[in-house]
């Protein structure tokens, strides 16, 4: 969809621009963007893969809760408890109610990261001139290939043809000697907090926003006398391979 020239404010038929009589593309509604940022969007769509994405039953910790026993992902297990899946050797995998696990989490996330800026990359546009010799070089390309297809052979065409082969060289000339102004990415703040954004989100919204940030939940059972993951480790022992040492007789 985003690769139709109508976007450019063409006039189409067939999936082509309608020429007007200068044999430049018919532009009857203001462009959305120009003719760069269309060839732009061709080379990143097309090695674009598809994704088959389904936040159907999505829930607030999706993807972001950890079993802190096996290390393997957590599920929601019944219909209001997330929990693990594997075998733990004879201990009880940890569980805990949705509701007081997302309290938590919600709880933490916010005051980590509910009073940070948010900023926004936008796009500036330029004066458009690389835009537009970009534009007269593809009419022209255009008229050269029917020319070459024999589609100006009578005497009356291939004068038009020569016509407006050089009137679109003498306005190349001109735009080639304007300095060009290029559009850019601007990095700029919105006025909004983390937490401004968040209270707007759905739960969909806000795993994705947990997921921006790198957030991961991990939950062990209350008596694991041992709490580890990649970099840390919790309780008595610090080393998460070592056997629990046996009291003294």
């Amino acid at each position: 969809m985003l690769l139709n020239k109508a976007y450019s404010g063409y006039q189409m038929f067939k999936g082509e621009p309608v020429l007007d009589g200068n044999g430049h593309p018919r532009r009857i509604a203001p462009e959305m963007w120009g003719y760069a940022d269309h060839v732009a969007l061709e080379a990143k769509l097309s090695a674009m893969p598809r994704e088959n994405w389904n936040p159907k039953g999505a829930q607030f910790l999706t993807d972001r809760f950890l079993c802190g026993h096996c290390h393997y992902r957590g599920y929601r297990i019944a219909k209001a408890s997330y929990g693990c899946r594997t075998d733990h050797e004879g201990h009880a995998a940890p569980t805990i109610l949705v509701v007081i696990l997302d309290e938590i989490a919600e709880d933490w996330f916010l005051v980590a990261y509910g009073q940070g800026d948010v900023w926004e990359t936008v796009f500036e546009p330029g004066n458009g001139v690389a835009a537009r010799i970009a534009e007269v070089e593809a009419s022209r390309a255009r008229l050269r290939s029917d020319r070459e297809a024999g589609l100006y052979d009578s005497p009356d065409d291939a004068e038009w043809f020569k016509s407006r082969y050089r009137d679109m060289g003498s306005e190349l000339t001109k735009l080639r000697a304007e300095p060009d102004r290029p559009g850019g990415l601007v990095h700029r703040p919105t006025g909004e907090t983390v937490e401004d954004v968040w209270n707007r989100l759905d739960v969909v919204g806000r795993n994705e926003m947990l997921a921006a940030f790198d957030i991961k939940v991990t939950l062990w059972n209350t008596k694991a006398p041992r709490r580890w993951f990649a970099g840390r480790v919790h309780g008595p022992e610090r080393d998460p391979n070592s056997v629990p040492k046996q009291p003294h007789a």
